[in-house]
């Protein structure tokens, strides 16, 4: 089986929507994996992949699925307003199993003297077909919790769909291929929480992810992720999707 060798922080220039906006983006194009980044924050973990890490993307190009091995993780640090950002990506569910939970494209920090700040884009429960977007943290020993759902039985098992997540210190939205689906307030402590000096160890792109991390069972082709510098409104998403989509029937 071929082997493909991913470089760390290879800086392309690729074209997007909002690009004034954007700090991340990651394509899959050629069967490699593909970060325009600021050049100081290199992948933290290089891979070595084969060609069954890859599928066909929603624009026929390429997409990735990761198997068992390292995921890529990039310095969280720039690249993610924590205060305010949107996460957009495109996904195809491989392999959906419901009594098994599964985390996709996260971005975490370190645990320590009960201030964490843990931002999980893509969640899915035990038991459960449902996308939750969550933001979590602890403030004074206090958990602090915000989420946000697309149901389980509005996701397509065979087919490409676009998911966003933005958020600013009052609220926090996901969306479906441009529709808005849900929308919570921050908890109060997130405004506090975002100030607090720490070393975030990493963004995680994780196309399958089991949480007790003793299966790989379930996957997801997953294409095009972006960060934005902020909360992107419902008219840019909206703008953004059919933008997309555009592309693709070309």
């Amino acid at each position: 089986m071929k082997k493909i060798n991913l470089v760390s922080g290879v800086l392309l220039l690729t074209s997007a929507c909002f690009a004034a906006d954007m700090s991340f983006s990651l394509t899959f194009d050629g069967k490699t994996v593909n970060p325009e980044l600021p050049l100081t924050n290199k992948p933290v973990k290089a891979l070595t992949l084969n060609d069954d890490n890859f599928v066909k993307g929603f624009n026929n190009k390429d997409a990735f699925v990761l198997t068992n091995q390292a995921n890529p993780t990039y310095t969280a640090n720039s690249i993610v307003n924590f205060g305010e950002s949107t996460v957009s990506f495109w996904f195809k569910p491989v392999n959906w199993m419901q009594d098994k939970p599964a985390r996709f494209l996260h971005i975490y920090s370190p645990s320590k003297d009960k201030k964490s700040l843990l931002i999980y884009y893509f969640l899915k429960k035990s038991g459960s077909n449902d996308i939750i977007a969550k933001i979590s943290g602890s403030s004074s020993g206090v958990s602090n919790v915000t989420e946000v759902t697309i149901p389980g039985d509005s996701i397509a098992q065979d087919a490409w769909q676009k998911i966003d997540i933005a958020w600013n210190t009052k609220t926090l939205t996901i969306y479906r291929n441009g529709e808005k689906i849900c929308e919570n307030p921050m908890f109060e402590a997130f405004t506090e929480l975002i100030k607090e000096a720490r070393d975030w160890t990493g963004f995680g792109v994780l196309p399958v992810f089991i949480s007790d991390g003793d299966s790989w069972d379930i996957k997801t082709a997953i294409d095009n992720v972006a960060v934005y510098k902020s909360a992107l409104t419902g008219k840019e998403i909206k703008e953004s999707y059919d933008k997309d989509m555009e592309n693709v029937s070309k």
